[in-house]
């Protein structure tokens, strides 16, 4: 599970600052490209059945790690929050809108990616 840290703001807002470790981006990364590699049509091949490094070449890297930050961001944040929870059970979030996420790192596959979500 990744670190986080959870800083009350005004108006009834929170700051999370998430540390996603590499294995986590990873992990999402594959569930990812397992998605594109059932729906992605590559000539030459049957739906769903082409070689997982030719639909990677086909959807592009930069795409599948997009989408692979887009669902493990949240998730994390779910998970970060719940265990929080867990933890102090007298205090409950409840988020009543989508957060805004800042990367404050460029991601390079080997660090932690640092994340930070205003939640309100």
């Amino acid at each position: 599970m990744s670190k986080y840290n959870i800083k009350h703001l005004p108006k009834s807002q929170i700051e999370v600052s998430l540390e996603i470790t590499p294995e986590e981006i990873a992990a999402s990364y594959k569930k990812t490209l397992q998605k594109f590699v059932g729906s992605t049509q590559v000539k030459g091949f049957r739906k769903g059945k082409a070689p997982v490094a030719m639909v990677e070449a086909t959807v592009g890297r930069d795409r599948l790690y997009e989408d692979a930050l887009n669902a493990v961001i949240p998730e994390q944040l779910e998970t970060s929050l719940n265990e929080e929870a867990k933890k102090n059970p007298d205090q409950r979030f409840i988020i009543l809108d989508y957060p805004q996420f800042k990367i404050a790192n460029e991601w390079k596959g080997q660090e932690p990616l640092n994340v930070t979500a205003t939640c309100s």
